[in-house]
């Protein structure tokens, strides 16, 4: 496995998510331990991952989210012709 190859395998896996039984991340672990690079790369990117965690995990979230995203995606799955948007266009022609 080369460098890049670890670096796409290793960056695929979230701080809560590092797998148990993965032989791919275990190779890519396995070049990165030995190249004092790509460890350094892989600490990096975790540190940035960190910073990025502790941000979200700070920022609001709006109480009726979860009813919003629901909504917005009813109209989705729908055929454009069926969608009310295009309803309302229909309407004006």
């Amino acid at each position: 496995m080369d460098e890049h190859e670890a670096k796409l395998i290793l960056a695929s896996y979230t701080l809560d998510n590092t797998p148990t039984d993965d032989s791919k991340f275990d190779e890519a672990l396995a070049c990165a331990q030995s190249s004092p690079e790509l460890m350094s790369w892989w600490k990096q990117n975790q540190s940035e991952d960190k910073a990025i965690k502790s941000t979200l995990a700070q920022a609001p979230v709006p109480n009726d989210l979860r009813a919003s995203l629901l909504a917005s995606m009813e109209n989705a799955s729908l055929p454009i012709w069926r969608r009310k948007s295009t309803q309302r266009l229909f309407a004006l022609a």
